[in-house]
């Protein structure tokens, strides 16, 4: 018999503390019971000792001790290892169809950190997990999402660190979990610069499961300090007609509008003429120089001259007659050396495209078009080769070597530290920029780079808090000094602050470098259909203009003057289907995701339209709609 309960007229919840911790929670509109298979929480700690990290879950014969503990917001649970001299609180409270369950940093115990430290605590592992068979899938942000279904016959676990970079990251703090008629999504509300996601999938045997739930990290390295980091993670129980990707979409939108206090993207274009013109006009990189690169990588490669100041404007104008009106143009290589040049140096404009009045007179004779015109820059690389590179700028690992990014045509970039880019780069030279006569689109590449990481330098350490913290300020400032601000790629931290993102039309499934179908069985544009309608999606068109429609995305193109000829046609032509078609339905939320059969989507707005895509090589008709092959129309 439960010895705390919490319920509510959607849920309710079951704590049992002896003989030993159990938990589990009952969807009373479907009575279902999502239950833990064993110990609610797992506890990883340093055995100082041993020099090796240890696992326990908390129960009662680890020696483990539960009691309950007076609390006037819901049910608190004091959880003590007397055995470690470690402890910790979970505070259980319901919001309608949702458990937020607590971690409060000040009542972490650690009383004998030279024998047993904290390092880090699973949250609610193996909640809902379903057998090899079972009907549903785990969704799980990666780039865009991906998505894992219960059809795995092999046990594998791997850990998903939020915003960390390559392919075991996670693009959004969330997971979910569909199961037939029952589902829920998992949001890390707080600490999710801290939080991991463990992924598991069963090995076929009747007791095993498939799942996926949040890790708490209180220290990344035994001899981190203690970060007392508050967390707390939601899980959204989802209605029976919300059991799939669209319907944990829009239990993520409503979060983050409800409870974060998002403005949508309709309130924001009504405040900013910039992201109202941008909203209803294709995305054009204008790629201006680019070094070559060399076998070595040193960033020593010839420069490329692909197009100049002065054929910017001629290109706008093709453009213009050829039948687009509204084109939002940005500026690629305008920089000292181009593309990927000499960052953290950007100044001076490089000659030999035109120097920095050729650039101000391209930038007001196309603004005289109507077209809208920015630039890309960038505040995360650093080459050694740049008249600005300073060692004390990067961010630095444990033990004091810098962090390292891509290699590009600057050669091997490293890391600067945000707090350094924006203090001594950022704050100096967006105005500089501005000066020139930009005033309207400052596009942010690499954004957050290989992700958000922690700087260890000592003049200037940061937590992974604090990292990701300095990079919003750097949009914030781009926001202010030139309007509007995008960003590449699909970090939720940075897309939300950013008036548009860049989602990715396509991920790789492979992770660990194994056999994809251990766990990325399919990607899905979960972030697409969240997040249109509060920030403005774009998506590169050149990859698939399908995917564009499909996601309600700005599309964009490359080109330069020695390709324009080829692009200018294609981007005409989809650029006018967007204005026409898709820009109205900018505003608007994405209600529903469907495919009615194989190469076919129906994506449903909040307006009462869908957009019906057919990937396939002949005409299909949906809903009495005939779409053309590989083609969309608006219903």
């Amino acid at each position: 018999m439960a010895e705390l309960n919490l319920e509510n007229e959607h849920i309710r919840v079951d704590v049992e503390l002896q003989p030993t911790l159990a938990l589990l929670v009952t969807d009373k509109r479907n009575e279902f019971t999502w239950e833990c298979p064993g110990a609610p929480f797992i506890f990883h700690y340093w055995q100082a000792s041993q020099f090796a990290v240890r696992t326990t879950p908390l129960a009662v014969d680890r020696g483990w001790e539960f009691r309950p503990v007076s609390d006037r917001k819901g049910q608190t649970v004091q959880c003590s290892w007397p055995r470690g001299a470690c402890g910790f609180r979970i505070n259980l409270q319901l919001d309608g169809p949702a458990l937020d369950l607590t971690l409060a940093a000040r009542r972490f115990v650690e009383n004998r950190p030279f024998d047993a430290r904290l390092m880090a605590i699973d949250i609610l592992p193996g909640l809902g997990g379903a057998k090899t068979g079972e009907n549903g899938f785990l969704m799980i942000p990666r780039g865009n999402g991906t998505l894992c279904r219960f059809d795995k016959r092999i046990q594998r676990t791997t850990s998903l660190l939020a915003y960390a970079g390559g392919d075991r990251a996670l693009t959004a703090p969330v997971f979910g979990i569909a199961r037939g008629s029952a589902g829920l999504l998992g949001i890390t509300a707080r600490g999710q610069y801290n939080t991991e996601l463990v992924v598991r999938t069963g090995d076929g045997s009747g007791s095993d499961r498939t799942w996926a739930g949040p890790r708490a990290r209180l220290r990344f390295a035994p001899g981190d300090p203690l970060e007392y980091t508050d967390f707390q993670f939601r899980y959204c129980f989802l209605d029976r007609d919300q059991t799939n990707l669209a319907g944990m979409a829009k239990a993520y939108r409503s979060y983050l509008i409800e409870s974060e206090g998002r403005s949508t993207l309709r309130a924001r274009i009504g405040q900013n003429p910039l992201l109202e013109y941008a909203a209803s006009a294709p995305v054009i990189h204008v790629h201006m120089a680019e070094k070559r690169k060399k076998s070595r990588m040193t960033g020593d490669g010839e420069l490329v001259v692909r197009t100049q100041f002065g054929q910017v404007p001629r290109i706008a104008r093709a453009i213009k007659k050829a039948g687009l009106e509204r084109a939002s143009m940005v500026l690629v290589g305008w920089n000292c050396e181009g593309n990927n040049g000499l960052y953290p140096a950007r100044f001076p404009v490089e000659r030999a495209v035109g120097g920095a009045d050729a650039m101000n007179e391209a930038l007001n004779s196309v603004r005289q078009l109507d077209f809208q015109i920015g630039a890309l820059d960038n505040y995360t690389d650093l080459y050694r080769r740049s008249p600005a590179s300073r060692d004390e700028f990067t961010a630095k690992q444990p033990g004091g070597r810098p962090w390292r990014n891509g290699v590009w045509a600057g050669g091997q970039a490293y890391v600067v530290c945000p707090q350094q880019a924006r203090e001594r780069h950022a704050q100096r030279d967006m105005r500089r920029l501005h000066d020139l006569g930009l005033d309207g689109v400052l596009h942010l590449d690499h954004m957050p780079g290989p992700g958000v990481l922690r700087c260890d330098d000592p003049q200037h350490p940061l937590t992974r808090s604090q990292y990701a913290q300095e990079m919003v300020a750097i949009v914030h400032m781009a926001r202010d000094t030139f309007g509007l601000c995008r960003v590449s790629g699909a970090s939720v931290f940075l897309a939300l602050e950013a008036d548009s993102c860049l989602v990715p039309v396509d991920e790789p499934t492979v992770v660990d470098d194994l056999d994809p179908a251990w766990f990325a069985d399919e990607s899905v544009p979960f972030l697409s259909l969240a997040l249109h309608g509060i920030t403005l999606i774009a998506a590169d068109a050149d990859a698939d203009p399908l995917r564009v429609a499909e996601f309600g995305a700005v599309p964009f193109f490359h080109l330069s003057a020695e390709d324009q000829a080829r692009v200018i046609p294609k981007l005409v032509d989809f650029g006018r289907r967007y204005v026409s078609d898709l820009a109205p339905l900018a505003e608007q939320f994405i209600e529903s995701y469907e495919t009615p059969a194989e190469g076919l989507r129906a994506v449903g707005y909040s307006g009462g339209q869908t957009v019906l895509v057919n990937r396939t090589d002949q005409p299909a008709e949906l809903n009495g709609v005939t779409i053309p092959a590989e083609s969309f129309q608006v219903d």
